[in-house]
């Protein structure tokens, strides 16, 4: 009798790197950054007042004054990173490519600029606390700060993947129930220049998506997956399409035909649809989440 064999567990090092893989919002809403980086400085100050680690005890002068400046250096640095560069390195921060990995060390760049300007805080004040060296300065730091961060990374993403999967369950729930049109009807999809001119039955055409200066048309032509350019933007092309309640626009780069969605998956970032006949999925914009009409309608006029 041949025995089954046993499936070796994944190593440790390899499950880590596949977490650090995944997908991952990064900030972008003012508002985010500012409480992002308002939580951190609260943690500073809240932290250095209660256990008053590295000689803070013998600062000379207002104690609670020198720990808040800690905690504004903090803020200032998080707040500069998070908004400044995103507009310097915008290849470097697209949120369709952020990642826990990059998360990580954004975290990590944070907790070097911060320890550099604590460092020359408390040589410049001499405000009697031991002048250490920077590295062990960033040592000091990084065991205040990396935890923290490394939990609230996990809490994260955990938090909106589970919250993600939970809306992608719901789509698919209303799937089993979507009904095919029973009119079928034409779109007419024309250039800038109205050179060019697309015919196609709704029922064919999958999404369209940007390319860049260009919009490209997914559609299906006897049973297989085509596609064409045309030198239009998106957002002139949902003009000509205001009558179809079955085309629209879940993200900034996609409009979709609701009734070619086969399922959706989600993860930390945000909620994918994969439709007939692609072999990539699209993604739905946390901001259209609640805009976003998933139902494909029964019939058209």
């Amino acid at each position: 009798m041949v025995k089954p064999l046993n499936k070796r567990p994944m190593p440790k090092t390899a499950s880590i790197l596949i977490w650090l893989q995944k997908p991952f919002p990064f900030s972008s809403k003012k508002r985010s950054k500012f409480s992002i980086a308002f939580l951190f400085c609260l943690f500073i100050f809240c932290f250095l007042s209660f256990f008053q680690p590295f000689d803070i005890d013998k600062i000379i002068g207002p104690k609670y004054l020198y720990m808040a400046g800690f905690g504004l250096i903090t803020f200032v640095i998080m707040l500069l990173n998070m908004f400044l560069l995103p507009i310097l390195f915008p290849r470097v921060f697209l949120h369709d490519d952020w990642t826990i990995y990059k998360e990580v060390l954004f975290i990590l760049w944070n907790i070097g600029l911060i320890t550099i300007m604590n460092w020359l805080f408390i040589n410049h004040l001499r405000i009697g606390m031991e002048q250490h060296s920077l590295a062990t300065s960033l040592s000091f730091t990084l065991a205040i700060g990396l935890f923290p961060s490394a939990f609230m990374v996990m809490l994260k993403e955990k938090s909106l993947s589970r919250a993600n999967e939970k809306i992608s369950s719901q789509w698919n729930s209303q799937l089993e129930h979507k009904q095919e049109p029973m009119v079928e009807s034409r779109v007419i999809i024309q250039s800038d220049s109205k050179n060019e001119t697309l015919h196609l039955d709704l029922s064919k055409l999958i999404c369209i998506a940007v390319e860049g200066n260009y919009s490209k048309v997914y559609f299906k032509k006897h049973g297989l997956l085509e596609s064409t350019l045309l030198r239009t933007s998106l957002s002139n092309i949902e003009k000509q399409l205001p009558m179809f309640d079955d085309l629209q626009r879940c993200h900034r780069s996609f409009i979709i035909n609701r009734s070619q969605i086969e399922k959706v998956t989600g993860n930390a970032r945000s909620c994918s649809l994969h439709l007939s006949k692609l072999d990539f999925s699209i993604p739905v914009s946390r901001e259209q989440y609640k805009l976003f009409q998933f139902i494909p309608s029964a019939s058209r006029s």
